[in-house]
């Protein structure tokens, strides 16, 4: 696509901004979660011993369930906010759509600018949430560790939460967008 076209997609700067920061706080906040208690299920798995692994287990035996709690919640949230960001994405496009469609565009570059523009805020909320998230929990780890004088163990994500995380995102944003193309679709027809 060209760089009118690619800019087209986006739009207003400062919103598209906007809608990406906050995708990514919420994909930041799961992230967290899940890469601190496969942090914590993996330090116990390799057996590493030390005098704060009974205060350890007995306090990660109690925030087990508060941890899926929360995940629970967060990826409600997640996927209620990513829809209706994209939906609130592609509404800020109807009147830069409106024009092409009164100009005589064909179905198929409204449609891939909106394609695209989904694509793009899917794809920067789902990368830098996993990552400001992981960065974030190995911060804030790293200074509890220290507090307390703990062993230190790195929190991290493993492959499918990574998998689940873009599946999630990507499926929120685009069904936020859905209503948009269907609405497309009935105004062609209604041209037609």
């Amino acid at each position: 696509m060209s760089s009118l076209a690619f800019r087209l997609c986006i739009g207003r700067t400062n919103d598209f901004i906007k809608q990406i920061l906050t995708l990514s706080t919420i994909v930041a906040l799961i992230t967290s979660g899940l890469s601190i208690s496969n942090m914590a299920y993996s330090f116990f798995n390799i057996g590493a011993a030390s005098r704060f692994a009974v205060v350890t287990l007995s306090l990660l035996s109690e925030l087990t369930g508060i941890f899926w709690v929360w995940l629970i919640a967060a990826w409600s949230l997640l996927a209620m906010s990513s829809y209706v960001v994209g939906l609130q994405s592609i509404r800020s496009m109807i009147p830069t759509m409106s024009i092409l469609w009164q100009t005589g565009s064909s179905k198929k570059i409204y449609r891939s600018m909106i394609s695209l523009r989904l694509l793009l805020l899917a794809t920067l909320s789902w990368l830098f949430g996993w990552t400001g998230g992981l960065v974030a929990s190995q911060m804030a780890y790293r200074l509890a560790a220290y507090a307390i004088k703990a062993p230190y163990a790195i929190p991290t994500l493993q492959l499918t939460d990574l998998v689940n995380l873009l599946a999630l995102t990507f499926t929120a944003v685009f069904a936020g967008g859905l209503y948009f193309v269907i609405k497309t679709r009935k105004l062609d027809e209604a041209g037609a």
